[in-house]
C-alpha cells in the first residue's frame, strides 16, 4: 500500500473515531431516528440521550464528548442484529 492510501485511509478513521456528544453522533447519523430511539434504550443510554438533548437546546452548559460514531454505530448493528 502506498503512503498516499494509508493516509486516506487514517483520515478516514480519525473521522469516525471522534468524540461527540451522544445527542450529536445521532443527529449526524443516517439511521432513522426511530432505530436509534430503540438501541439506545437496549444500551441502557436513552437517559443520557434525553439529558444532553435537552442541554444542547437549552445551551446551558457545555456537554462533554462521550461516543464515536463507529460506537454508535456498534449499538445501532446490535441492536438491528445486522
Amino acid at each position: 500500500m502506498t503512503k498516499k492510501n494509508e493516509n486516506k485511509k487514517t483520515t478516514t478513521a480519525n473521522k469516525n473515531n471522534k468524540m461527540m456528544s451522544l445527542y450529536e453522533a445521532v443527529q449526524e447519523n443516517k439511521t432513522e431516528n426511530f432505530i436509534i430511539i430503540g438501541a439506545l434504550t437496549k444500551a441502557g443510554l436513552i437517559n443520557q440521550y434525553i439529558h444532553e438533548k435537552e442541554v444542547y437546546l437549552s445551551k446551558t452548559e457545555e456537554i462533554k464528548p462521550t461516543i464515536t460514531d463507529t460506537e454508535l454505530n456498534k449499538i445501532i448493528k446490535n441492536y438491528t442484529g445486522e
